[in-house]
């Protein structure tokens, strides 16, 4: 449950206790100031009156011209899941002459799907969603009905059908997630997409105001390829190849249906990188959604070291203005020297908030919360490999597995003498591989490739300063055949890895492949 959503029922019942307290009137005396006009939480209007819809829909939908048409216009998914608007219902069925347009119950069904044109000032327009529909689930010999609720804890609800006196009977007495993955149920909900749910993001000096970007369906396309080695080149472009939220019950209940993902990148002072809506089918959420979603070109010396990634889940509700969440370790990458605040609904669910940082390999998979995404770099200003015109020894050395390969510019992770440089036979680690550089350099990044399914467990990366060899990065029970060292600027003539142990089938023997160094 996100901390928004914790406080939003003791405001509900706060609002009830008002309702109920005893009138007091005053007959005497100065005036009074009028009251603020008192408003109710917009999830409980719209549960309120979804509840009021219940029988007019369910007495309408008896037509089975009108359901066969309803179900039909569902499986298509026209409307991003298996849903129809009401507007939509009542037009082809005015249309088509199904129904008296002039009789009471019809009536009544428009009047009470007119209610959710306006909540709190807002339109929330009426549909009918049928989970599964067409994706395992057939129709049913009689409509099953239920509505969203404001509590997004309720995981079951009861299910309702209309009784032989043309009353509400319970059918279903709790209806959860497995059984609508066989059984038809239809669910009166609300349009979400009243916005992006961002609102504003501000605070901090610099920060443009939220441009809210129109949610719209992810469409697999063929996919931007990225940059080989997994790096991240200066002035490179950035995209957001995917995402997928396993469970998507950790958001939200099944009776609301598609999830409306939102994401909100903040980078270097606070600035709006970029926002985006996502509406996904949960079905489809639980698989990777291919994007290759255009956010920027990265300019470092602009965009700074990092970005944030905010992901939410959408609701309509009341505005409320939180904080960002922003950690020590982001708000320092991020230079910011506080938090900074944003408005969106009360009952957006919170879904995770991590660093994407320049130095890190695009091929890394980030998880933040219920939500897993990875990221794209194409292009950019190829950095200057100070190792490329280095001279290269090491303490010992395996008959082949020469030192010169570990910058011969070859970032093959591949076994064998050809790509690698290993400890000689019986030359228990610590063992040691070095490049010297004509002329000091100062570095800001290194990255040591070893050699797939046998990787240097436990290693060093030193440098020297004149008089001994500095540890600048350690990395221990390492499984990964590439590793990016950031480092404080520091210049140096040498840099050495020491390899401690290597991997679990060999500990004897420690492999480098490739040792390139940057200046950042």
């Amino acid at each position: 449950m996100s901390p928004i959503r914790k406080w939003w029922p003791a405001l509900i019942a706060g609002v009830i206790m008002t309702m109920l307290a005893p009138v007091t009137l005053v007959t005497a005396g100065p005036a009074a100031a009028a009251p603020a006009p008192l408003v109710v939480d917009t999830a409980t209007v719209i549960e309120t009156r979804l509840q009021n819809l219940l029988l007019p829909a369910l007495t309408v939908v008896q037509n089975t011209s009108l359901a066969a048409w309803i179900r039909s216009t569902a499986a298509a998914g026209s409307a991003g899941d298996s849903e129809v608007a009401l507007s939509s219902v009542i037009f082809e069925a005015e249309e088509r002459e199904w129904v008296d347009p002039a009789s009471a119950t019809w009536l009544a069904f428009k009047a009470a799907a007119a209610q959710l044109d306006n909540v709190n000032g807002t339109a929330y327009p009426a549909k009918i969603y049928i989970p599964n529909y067409g994706d395992g689930v057939s129709a049913a010999r009689v409509v099953t009905m239920t509505y969203t609720r404001a509590d997004e804890t309720t995981t079951s609800v009861p299910g309702y059908r209309l009784g032989t006196a043309g009353t509400l009977v319970t059918a279903v007495a709790a209806i959860d997630e497995t059984y609508v993955l066989t059984n038809e149920v239809w669910v009166l909900a609300v349009d979400e997409n009243d916005d992006t749910g961002v609102v504003s993001v501000a605070g901090q000096p610099g920060t443009p105001p939220s441009t809210p970007t129109a949610a719209r369906e992810p469409v697999n396309t063929p996919m931007v390829v990225c940059t080989p080695n997994g790096q991240r080149y200066d002035q490179g472009m950035e995209y957001l190849q995917r995402f997928k939220v396993p469970d998507p019950g950790s958001l939200e209940p099944w009776w609301s249906g598609k999830l409306e993902m939102r994401l909100v990148i903040m980078g270097q002072g606070g600035t709006v990188i970029k926002e985006a809506a996502y509406n996904v089918k949960r079905k489809a959420a639980r698989n990777w959604v291919n994007l290759d979603e255009f956010i920027t070109t990265w300019i470092r010396a602009s965009g700074g070291d990092g970005w944030a990634y905010k992901w939410y889940e959408h609701d309509p509700g009341n505005s409320v203005t939180i904080g960002f969440g922003l950690g020590v370790e982001l708000l320092k990458i991020l230079k910011l020297s506080a938090d900074v605040k944003w408005t969106l609904s009360n009952h957006d669910d919170m879904a995770g908030l991590s660093m994407v940082g320049f130095t890190e390999l695009t091929t890394t998979e980030y998880t933040a919360g219920p939500v897993h995404w990875n990221v794209c770099s194409a292009g950019g200003i190829l950095p200057e490999n100070f190792s490329r015109n280095a001279t290269a020894t090491a303490s010992t050395t395996y008959t082949g597995y020469a030192p010169e390969r570990v910058n011969d510019g070859s970032t093959s992770t591949s076994l064998g003498e050809a790509n690698s440089w290993a400890n000689a036979y019986h030359t228990a680690p610590p063992q040691w591989v070095q490049v010297t550089f004509p002329v000091d350099r100062t570095l800001g990044r290194v990255i040591v490739y070893t050699t797939a399914s046998y990787p240097i467990r436990d290693f060093d990366v030193q440098a020297w300063d004149g008089s001994f060899f500095v540890t600048i990065g350690q990395v221990r029970a390492n499984t990964a055949v590439s590793v990016v060292i950031p480092v404080a600027p520091r210049s140096t003539r040498i840099l050495r890895v020491v390899g401690l142990s290597g991997p679990l089938a060999q500990p004897g023997y420690v492999r480098v492949n490739e040792l390139e160094a940057y200046g950042s």
